[in-house]
């Protein structure tokens, strides 16, 4: 998803690990008190910024059981998907006495800062990998509603995410933003989207200066020998550290290279 591309969701599915380690987060209920929602209805999760590089998520998913309440958006054929992938899950915790924190008209901040209470939850980023070191500690989340006598949730996000997953050079960061607005404890396919979520360019990048080398998950068709350089954007100012040609003898300039950083995130 480059940079400015706005995308609409429609509410994403259960089966989501946990983010920032080995273990899975708190589960969801196996069977969660949820309805089927029509796409383009009340239900949407927009992302209008993305600078790291998300897979294209077709199902979304809210559950509201006793400790949390949940937004995932994820990739899955039906809301049962033993094999779903989550993209993006918002989890927030409720209080002892099993209800919802106030939020409607409030911001909340996820590093520890005197602006803002610090945000009652989770922000994951999963991007399709079943558990993850891609940690949101930084930004904010408003909700324009919240449980003000109905079940709809509305707001926006403008987060900043670390990915303590790339294994060389010190650990990226990227921003992410975009609008929610979702009914509790409901679920639905997402709306047509488009065919390509990361610049152009990127792709042509790797296509002429990557794929004899390397390869790229099941991007292709015929995989280079090296290694796979699937989610591993943010390993490239390591191996482009400077302004003259480097790797292989490739030289990348600042905008080809984040473009680049973005098509290989996606996959």
């Amino acid at each position: 998803m480059s940079k400015g591309l706005v995308l609409v969701f429609v509410l994403a599915i259960a089966g989501c690990g946990g983010g920032g380690s080995d273990q899975p987060a708190v589960g969801i209920n196996s069977s969660p008190a949820v309805q089927e929602t029509t796409s383009g209805q009340s239900n949407y999760f927009t992302v209008t910024r993305d600078d790291y590089g998300l897979i294209t998520p077709n199902f979304l998913y809210s559950t509201d059981n006793p400790v949390f309440w949940s937004l995932q958006a994820n990739v899955a054929a039906h809301v049962v998907d033993p094999d779903t992938r989550c993209v993006i899950r918002i989890d927030v915790l409720k209080d002892q006495d099993g209800t919802m924190p106030s939020l409607s008209g409030r911001t909340f901040s996820f590093e520890n800062t005197p602006l803002f209470p610090q945000f009652p939850g989770t922000f994951y980023v999963f991007n399709g990998q079943k558990s993850v070191y891609k940690k949101v500690e930084e930004g904010t989340i408003t909700f324009s509603s919240g449980l003000a006598g109905h079940n709809v949730i509305t707001g926006e996000f403008d987060v900043v995410l670390t990915d303590y997953d790339v294994k060389e050079g010190p650990a990226p960061r990227y921003r992410l933003q975009g609008t929610f607005g979702f009914a509790m404890g409901t679920y639905g396919p997402a709306s047509p989207l488009p065919s390509h979520v990361y610049p152009p360019n990127g792709e042509n990048t790797y296509l002429h200066c990557c794929s004899s080398c390397h390869s790229l998950s099941d991007y292709d068709e015929v995989p280079g020998k090296g290694s796979d350089l699937s989610q591993r954007g943010g390993e490239l100012p390591v191996v482009y550290p400077g302004t003259i040609a480097d790797h292989a003898g490739i030289y990348l300039d600042q905008k080809t290279m984040q473009e680049l950083r973005i098509f290989l995130n996606a996959w």
